[in-house]
């Protein structure tokens, strides 16, 4: 079975797999979703979410529509106060990401930054801290960091510094990117 799933993950990496171009029906049931979700329409996005669980593991396990259904779960329940498998499905994401993309991809760490992310909303800044610590290590370690990344992580930690207190010290990182975050406002 290991076999199995070591040979399936390695044909999909080097397919270039992408979630977004493999099944339309998933993909159209995700922007759905994400469409609900970003509009605050939360009964809505949770619906369909509960319909797309289904066929999206029939993808096989993991994949990355489970890791999207995974990740706006967490998102949604989040959003409404449903705290009460908030962990519980986190951790289902990580694994499910570790797994299916590795930790020297540039897929995981995104995901823990993301992760990290909802941490810093929760409240939870150490936490949220120990998942950016992570991802820069991991990006570092497979010398995938780039400018946006290190920007988002930058970003992060002052998030977290400013919701312990420390708002000198994240004024200080913040300004570190701040040339970044300038010159991507003129790009665009």
């Amino acid at each position: 079975m290991k076999l199995r799933l070591l040979l399936f993950t390695v044909l999909i990496l080097s397919l270039g797999y992408h979630a977004s171009s493999q099944n339309k029906k998933l993909d159209k049931a995700l922007g759905k979703i994400k469409k609900s979700y970003a509009t605050g329409d939360f009964p809505s996005a949770t619906a369909a979410l509960k319909k797309f669980k289904p066929e999206a593991e029939k993808q096989g396990v993991p994949n990355p529509y489970l890791i999207e259904y995974y990740l706006l779960d967490v998102k949604i329940s989040h959003a409404t106060g449903m705290l009460m498998t908030l962990d519980e499905n986190i951790q289902k994401l990580l694994d499910f990401s570790r797994e299916l993309y590795g930790e020297t991809s540039s897929s995981y760490p995104e995901i823990l930054i993301e992760v990290s992310e909802l941490y810093l909303e929760y409240g939870n800044y150490r936490l949220a801290l120990d998942y950016l610590t992570k991802a820069e290590q991991l990006l570092k370690k497979a010398e995938k960091m780039n400018e946006a990344l290190d920007a988002r992580i930058t970003v992060g930690r002052a998030e977290a510094m400013i919701g312990q207190g420390f708002i000198t010290k994240a004024i200080q990182l913040l300004q570190e990117v701040e040339t970044y975050y300038e010159k991507r406002a003129v790009d665009k």
